[in-house]
């Protein structure tokens, strides 16, 4: 099979899109293509966020979760509806991995994509929303990969 030189470019370009997907590319496209630098909004959150895991603050924490969340328990992917739910799994959910995730950012180097803006290697996923349309936008932890 003889492959014509466009074909070979598109090829080119289709693995490099694959491979930014599953991650292969991940120093280069950390945090995807947008490069879009985080609010102040969003550092403070941060910040706030590393704050609260240094001083075992699991009550802001558990606050600042737009739930329903998935998270990994007992190897098991299970949805934590609420604060309560959460609180009674807390140690089991932010394990080390995803505190070092967090302690280990700089809020202001991190930039946006699509999907909010990613702590560490995907531990954490943070974004801010709006709850309903007569709502202000407040940032919110979206993700927890604690796997």
């Amino acid at each position: 099979m003889k492959l014509n030189k466009s074909t070979l470019y598109f090829l080119g370009a289709l693995y490099c899109i694959c491979a930014m997907q599953n991650g292969v590319a991940r120093n280069q496209w950390k945090y995807g293509a947008s490069n879009i630098p985080p609010t102040q909004q969003e550092i403070n959150f941060v910040t706030d966020l590393q704050k609260s895991i240094r001083g075992d603050n699991q009550v802001w924490i558990a606050n600042h979760i737009f739930y329903p969340i998935k998270v990994t328990l007992d190897g098991q992917i299970r949805e934590i509806k609420n604060r309560a739910e959460f609180m009674r799994h807390y140690r089991e959910i932010v394990t080390c991995q995803v505190r070092n995730a967090i302690l280990n950012e700089n809020p202001g180097k991190l930039t946006n994509s699509s999907a909010g803006l990613m702590l560490g290697h995907g531990e954490i996923w943070i974004m801010s929303l709006s709850r309903s349309p007569h709502d202000h936008f407040k940032t919110y932890i979206t993700a927890i990969n604690n796997s």
